[in-house]
């Protein structure tokens, strides 16, 4: 029913229509956003990853331990990567996993 969108540090939602429905303001630049099937929304900024709902309230925020460089949801969970490594998250902000890639590698 609509995009999400970064715009600096807001999160904007906007209808088929092209008119925003609701806007989030991130502390820092917003880097990724993400919605799943819900509506549910997922975006990064600084070294946080936050979950917003289908109206555009905070739902939860978590540690993301560094700059995010990636954000997407698939089956099963939202995945975030950063400069050392991959995490999954559950849809309650739960994390499942951590992929710490070794610095030698």
């Amino acid at each position: 029913n609509g995009i999400v969108l970064a715009a600096g540090n807001r999160v904007l939602s906007l209808g088929n229509d092209g008119k925003q429905k609701w806007s989030w303001t991130a502390g820092g630049t917003v880097g990724f956003v993400a919605a799943d099937k819900s509506g549910a929304v997922f975006a990064t900024y600084s070294n946080k990853l936050v979950k917003l709902s289908a109206n555009g309230k905070m739902l939860w925020e978590k540690s993301t331990f560094d700059k995010a460089y990636a954000l997407d949801i698939m089956e099963g969970g939202i995945f975030v990567g950063w400069e050392y490594g991959l995490m999954k998250f559950d849809a309650d902000g739960t994390m499942l996993w951590e992929y710490y890639r070794p610095e030698d590698c």
